[in-house]
């Protein structure tokens, strides 16, 4: 005699009397439907021994029925929690996903570059953090969007979440088609939108290169975008801002490739002391501020030096009258330095500067220690790098042990033994920028 075949199918493919997969934890028939799978265990049948077999059979549908609604009700029940914003106010739903992305923007800045922002935050015209506030909300926007790669970037590495840090990287590429977009524009290219948005993807590829001092490419672009702009564009506005934002990181850039920087020229050198005055009329300058001001207009000039001295000893070095002229330079402007270096000595040495308001005038005092801290460290490396390019002309040296070679080496002198690995741009970036990009030479 032949059994009777018992399904252990789910109990909703029981009921629609087809066949169940019987995949754990749910079936697949179930899922693929959209359908809230009930599970394959079979509710208890209880009925009287007296009472028919309809009636017990009608009692276990009921209760089998009652359940699968009360799940169905739970469910839509969450969806509805779930999505009802995107239902009834799809708009405000992006506007507080805008205004939340623009407060993690203000922690990543925080983080990342505390001294660089509030060491000027307060003394130029409009700051990074308001003109990224003032953007429209729109997810096409590349200035936004670069911001929102830049705080998925953080998140991930502070978290160590690898699907975040894939997720900044596709923003990123996104936002490079943006950014190539406003480019090719005649309209938009110098607009301080393309350039503020060329600037915060310079710093993800700090972050997170796609190879070894790859932001040395940004840079050369970025160079290019200022210098198209012209000097008149960063006198005031946000376009000094952007000059001071990353103005450490074009002659970090200058001194790497062993190029003299266009920041060295005289238009671009007028608008630093301009900009000085201005601060001082305004009520904003400060005695500290314009130490640092005035150590970064000369030593704007060091690429260059660094590059005629190179030329004279490889290529011009019987021409001993073009060595007198490159000496008497190097000379003058390590004086210039010198005396900047012992200003801010002078100017330390009267205890806590940070509780005098006639000397830091608005700098915070947060960021006092920091801000002396690596600008004299600066000041002090591009002194030795004078050092060293004098003692390499006055001893005659043909063999100056240099690196040659942009990417992959440094067309740098060597500083200190054991070599030089080249800008810290990627450990600390907002050490080199407050060392007025000397620590590339570290």
């Amino acid at each position: 005699m032949v059994g009777v075949p018992r399904s252990k199918g789910c109990q909703l493919c029981l009921k629609r009397r087809i066949k169940c997969d019987e995949q754990r934890p749910v079936c697949k028939r179930c899922e693929m439907r959209g359908l809230q799978c009930p599970g394959y265990e079979k509710s208890p049948k209880y009925y009287h021994m007296s009472a028919s077999g309809k009636a017990w059979q009608e009692t276990s549908q009921l209760q089998l029925g009652v359940k699968t609604r009360q799940k169905r009700v739970e469910s839509g029940k969450k969806a509805l929690v779930s999505y009802m914003d995107g239902y009834t106010a799809p708009n405000l739903v992006q506007k507080a996903l805008c205004i939340q992305q623009k407060d993690m923007f203000g922690q990543f800045v925080d983080a990342t570059f505390p001294g660089l922002y509030y060491s000027w935050s307060t003394r130029v015209d409009e700051n990074f953090m308001d003109f990224v506030r003032k953007q429209g909300d729109t997810s096409t926007d590349a200035l936004v969007w670069a911001s929102w790669t830049l705080c998925t970037l953080s998140i991930g590495q502070k978290t160590r979440d690898r699907k975040k840090i894939e997720t900044g990287r596709m923003m990123y590429t996104r936002c490079l088609h943006f950014l190539a977009r406003l480019i090719q524009n005649p309209k938009t290219v110098k607009s301080d939108h393309t350039l503020g948005t060329a600037v915060l993807l310079a710093i993800y590829e700090m972050m997170d290169g796609s190879f070894h001092q790859s932001w040395l490419t940004h840079s050369s672009g970025i160079a290019a975008l200022f210098q198209h702009r012209g000097p008149e564009a960063h006198r005031d506005g946000f376009g000094r801002t952007l000059l001071i934002s990353f103005r450490a990181f074009l002659l970090a850039d200058a001194l790497i490739r062993g190029e003299p920087c266009f920041l060295a020229e005289p238009a671009w050198r007028s608008v630093i002391i301009e900009a000085m005055k201005a601060e001082g009329k305004a009520g904003k300058g400060s005695q500290l501020g314009d130490l640092v001001e005035c150590a970064f207009h000369e030593i704007t000039v060091c690429p260059g030096l660094v590059a005629q001295v190179r030329e004279t000893l490889t290529r011009n070095y019987d021409d001993i009258a073009q060595r007198k002229v490159l000496t008497r330079a190097l000379s003058v402007q390590r004086g210039r330095l010198e005396s900047l270096h012992n200003r801010m000595f002078i100017l330390l040495s009267q205890g806590k500067i940070e509780d005098r308001p006639d000397l830091v005038g608005p700098i915070p005092r947060e960021v006092v220690h920091l801000l002396t801290k690596f600008s004299l460290r600066g000041i002090d490396m591009a002194l030795m790098l004078l050092d060293r390019l004098l003692s390499a002309l006055g001893a005659g040296q043909k063999g100056i042990n240099w690196i040659g070679g942009y990417p992959n080496k440094h067309s740098i002198l060597l500083l200190e033994d054991g070599g030089s690995d080249g800008g810290n741009a990627t450990e600390a970036p907002d050490h080199l920028a407050l060392s007025m990009g000397m620590l590339a030479l570290r």
